[in-house]
């Protein structure tokens, strides 16, 4: 499901939905350190405090039970401040009674387990439909109150919910009263970026809530929130929802087991077991090889005498094998179609055999319809246009292509819907067709991209992208690539390279707003001016800043700007003759290390430091 687009009230509204952890075990078991009195006194009191700070924010509470969960309170509801904790607690109580009287019915052996699974989905299909009732909506996010220990049994439904707040942006914090940690609720808050904590004293649980908990989205930018010592990153097993550490996995439908199965309980498939020797390794081709037949993965390293003989053995597979993944060090030609073939990987520094050139090795390549992996590397061409056959292969998630100067795509290439990392050494991207609505919303590595147009559609069909990196040959196009509305794409949260892009400093501003970019190159006169002034609260999170090439002369910087920064290059500032830089003492020898190239008009010793 593509991620609905962001309109926002401001930066400091916030709707917040919180799962209490209701588990009559739970609270049975724990009663004498904290009674659920108590608790339910923090959390109204943390509640009112989160409404009280914006009169616009929402607050939304999930009760999980062990045997069901249900919406027992929504601020949206026009209620007074009293009525708001009677109502609540009344509804909680009813909640409760008839969780219990499930529980009674169903005789518990063993540990009792809250049903997370469920109130996760309910907190999301709330945020989804909040999403789509109107233009403007506050920032989501879940907060889990859990004391229940984990579920195996519900280990595929939580992940799912994990994966699906992640792609709609949706961070779920986890505040853990009971006695062990949550490996669930571990993964889920670093894998959306949340908050894990265990508060050492429950007494004490309205502090933690609102020092930790009760701070909005932007504001978790300029604070330093307590991180997990570590995270538990095993998973459970299918067959008897057991925490392990190394297993099996069906290739079909990735379920996991403790042992190896015949068939998958999940998808029915009849696995093939691959012992290590079926990993195939040929090192000596001379005629058609003997003992590839029903080999899942070969690895062709070093041929001799050439690839010659990798093509003829290649070949003597024929279009009937069961090879799954193939492994080059050359560049054979795929004359037929291999049926199962999911991974291929070609990386030999050497030009095609006798009368193939590049454009016959790729155009087998691209004929592999069932590929969702593809790696062709030193390809030694200045040119190419990939073929229109591209659209077939409509399963592949990486595409990268190095050793071709220049690769111009078709506009097919926007018909593949499951591509999560295509990189290039350069490749020009056509615009996407106007009147399709397709959206590529697995797409997160984009490098590098020549004369693209950043349009507000276009922006539009990549939601998701994480790593971007564009580049552009005529210096004085800068506008007519819009490259102001690279400040959209609000998922960029690890890296952008600009190169020859020609923005001036003050278009920084829109680039300073992505709240999650940690590195930002700026190479070859990507901006241009004699000047640059940031402005406060840009580039929060900004680690790494690159700056190659530029015709600055001043830069008046404080540390405020970049409160982050640990690494800034400045290379071939020729006109560069002042920057001002105001850091603590503390902050120079700590956060802030400044390489300056030996092309840069003066020692870093003889600049400004305020």
């Amino acid at each position: 499901m593509t991620p609905v687009s962001s309109k926002l009230y401001a930066d400091d509204v916030s709707l917040l939905m919180v799962l209490i952890d209701t588990n009559p075990f739970f609270w049975n078991s724990v009663k004498s350190n904290l009674p659920i009195s108590n608790f339910l006194t923090h959390v109204i009191a943390f509640l009112n405090s989160i409404l009280l700070l914006n009169q616009l924010n929402q607050v939304v509470v999930i009760a999980t039970g062990h045997n069901s969960c249900d919406y027992i309170f929504d601020s949206s509801d026009s209620q007074s401040q009293n009525q708001r904790a009677e109502h609540l607690l009344q509804k909680l109580e009813e909640f409760v009674d008839k969780d219990e009287s499930l529980c009674r019915e169903d005789s518990v052996d063993g540990p009792s387990f809250s049903l997370l699974s469920g109130s996760l989905s309910m907190a999301l299909c709330y945020i989804q439909r909040v999403f789509r009732s109107g233009p403007l909506h506050p920032h989501p996010r879940i907060l889990c109150l859990h004391g229940s220990p984990d579920g195996p049994g519900q280990y595929v439904a939580i992940m799912n919910s994990i994966f699906s707040a992640q792609r709609s942006m949706v961070p779920i914090d986890s505040c853990l009263i009971g006695a062990q940690h949550s490996a669930f609720l571990q993964q889920a808050s670093y894998i959306t970026g949340g908050v894990y904590m265990k508060p050492q004293l429950l007494d004490g649980l309205f502090q933690y809530l609102s020092t930790v908990f009760a701070t909005d989205l932007h504001s978790r930018c300029f604070l330093q929130l307590p991180k997990p010592a570590g995270v538990d990153f095993r998973a459970s097993c299918f067959c008897h929802k057991n925490t392990i550490d190394m297993g099996y996995i069906c290739s079909v439908c990735l379920s996991i087991f403790c042992k190896h199965q015949k068939n998958c309980s999940t998808c029915g498939i009849v696995s093939i077991r691959l012992p290590l020797k079926k990993f195939l390794r040929l090192t000596r081709v001379h005629k058609s090889p003997q003992g590839l037949d029903g080999k899942g993965r070969i690895v062709f390293h070093n041929s001799s005498p050439g690839m010659r003989s990798v093509s003829r053995a290649i070949h003597a597979l024929g279009s009937t094998s069961v090879v799954r993944s193939l492994i080059c060090k050359e560049h054979p030609e795929l004359s037929f179609k291999f049926r199962l073939l999911r991974v291929l990987n070609m990386t030999y520094c050497d030009k095609p055999h006798g009368d193939a050139s590049i454009s016959d090795v790729l155009t087998g390549i691209f004929d592999q319809v069932n590929l969702h992996y593809l790696v062709c590397e030193h390809i030694f061409s200045s040119y190419y246009e990939l073929p229109l056959s591209i659209s077939l292969l409509w399963k592949v998630q990486t595409l990268i292509l190095r050793g071709i100067a220049r690769v111009v795509a078709p506009s097919e290439i926007w018909e593949l819907p499951q591509l999560r990392h295509v990189e290039f050494d350069e490749l020009c991207l056509p615009n996407p067709p106007p009147d399709d609505d397709v959206v590529l919303g697995n797409l997160q590595t984009l490098r590098k991209i020549v004369n693209f147009k950043w349009s507000e559609d276009a922006c539009k069909r990549i939601p998701s992208i994480k790593k971007l990196n564009t580049s552009y040959d005529d210096l004085s196009a800068g506008s007519y690539y819009c490259l102001h509305n690279i400040g959209s794409l609000h998922t960029l949260e690890s890296k952008l390279s600009l190169t020859k892009c020609q923005l001036h400093w003050e278009d920084l501003t829109m680039i300073g707003s992505l709240s999650r970019l940690e590195v930002l190159k700026l190479e070859l006169c990507s901006v241009v001016g004699p000047e640059w002034n940031p402005i406060e609260e840009e580039f929060p999170r900004l680690k790494y800043l690159k700056i190659h090439h530029s015709h600055l002369m001043t830069w008046n910087v404080e540390s405020s700007h970049f409160p982050v920064l640990e690494c800034l290059v400045l290379n071939q500032l020729f006109k560069l003759d002042e920057i001002s830089l105001q850091a603590s003492e503390k902050e120079q020898r700590l956060k802030l290390f400044v390489w300056i190239t030996a092309k840069c008009p003066q020692p870093f010793q003889e600049w400004k430091w305020k």
